[in-house]
């Protein structure tokens, strides 16, 4: 699906923990996830909104470089902000996408309401 040149989708801007715990109460602490390096500037395109957990991310991976679109857990983010995608690479991530159980955003509204929720589900969950 090719979308317009008029068309404008937003997302949320984070960027990837460089301290997050994981293991057996939460005593280990990695430098970035598996997929991107701690600092990576990453785009929110969309969450699992039943799960409250799962978020949909779009950036850099941290071996080839190349744009990957994958879920990652909400507290592995930090630093976040609503921002329009003018990265042609982020839209290619997006074309032909309609995950299941997802939602995806695509105007500011949907952005800015969803970087309101990451926050509390970090606090509820994890």
């Amino acid at each position: 699906m090719e979308r317009e040149a008029s068309t404008e989708l937003w997302a949320v801007v984070a960027n990837i923990r460089r301290d997050i715990p994981y293991g057996p109460g939460g005593k280990e602490i990695r430098n970035g996830t598996n997929q991107f390096r701690g600092g990576a500037k990453v785009h929110i395109i969309g969450a699992y909104f039943g799960m409250c957990e799962s978020i949909i991310a779009v950036g850099q991976h941290c071996k080839t470089g190349k744009y990957v679109r994958c879920v990652i857990r909400a507290n592995a983010i930090e630093n976040m902000r609503v921002k329009k995608i003018y990265s042609r690479s982020i839209w290619d991530r997006l074309d032909d996408y309609q995950p299941t159980g997802a939602s995806i955003t695509v105007s500011k509204e949907e952005a800015e309401n969803l970087m309101k929720c990451i926050p509390i589900w970090c606090e509820l969950y994890f």
